[in-house]
């Protein structure tokens, strides 16, 4: 697969960033459902949920 190719500028939507008491991370395992097992930006793995 390659990298999607965006044709103009007004077609991206815009990036959500994280609130107050959120981080970015990165899914490290699907546990099923909603949940997953997340490495977030401050070196730690916690388990999420995908709403």
């Amino acid at each position: 697969m390659g990298k999607r190719q965006v044709k103009n500028e007004s077609a991206l939507k815009e990036i959500r960033l994280p609130e107050e008491g959120e981080l970015f991370g990165r899914v490290l395992k699907m546990m099923g459902g909603e949940n997953v097992m997340i490495k977030c930006a401050d070196n730690l793995t916690r388990r999420g949920r995908i709403r």
